[in-house]
């Protein structure tokens, strides 16, 4: 009955805590995010994975004692850094970078312009026609344009 106790809790202490998420994936350097994919995040004992829906995982093992440094299945430095907040984290790859988001709801836009009220604007329904007026040194009779 101890036996099986004791595995029982070693069995249920090597369960990962484990979240669908959001990645976005940002080319080395870049401020602008490539792809924005499905993603699922696990974290066990200070070992983070990554498992992306285009089929890459990044499975992360902590290095030292420095909180935020790990190592990759291929051996190169991968960097956890501090700036989503509460919204999520940063990983800093030779490659990429990849910000983990909590939540999914970008990744599920509305089904209609009706229901997204950040869906750009129309001019269907009105005449939109701007006439600007040039300075007088764009125009070489005050009414008509020198550029077009």
């Amino acid at each position: 009955m101890i036996a099986a106790a004791a595995a029982v809790t070693c069995a249920t202490s090597a369960v990962a805590d484990s979240t669908a998420a959001r990645c976005d994936i940002h080319p080395s350097g870049s401020d602008q995010a490539s792809k924005m994919i499905p993603c699922t995040f696990s974290q066990r004992q200070g070992y983070i994975t990554i498992t992306r829906e285009d089929g890459v995982t990044h499975d992360l093992s902590p290095v030292g004692d420095t909180p935020g440094n790990f190592r990759d299945q291929d051996g190169r430095a991968v960097y956890r850094q501090s700036g989503l907040d509460a919204e999520g984290l940063i990983f800093r790859f030779p490659d990429e970078s990849v910000y983990v988001y909590w939540s999914t709801a970008a990744l599920n836009p509305p089904d209609s312009d009706e229901d997204n009220w950040t869906a750009a604007f129309t001019t269907a329904d009105y005449d939109a026609t701007t006439r600007l007026r040039l300075p007088h040194w764009m125009t070489d009779d005050d009414e008509t344009p020198l550029v077009e």
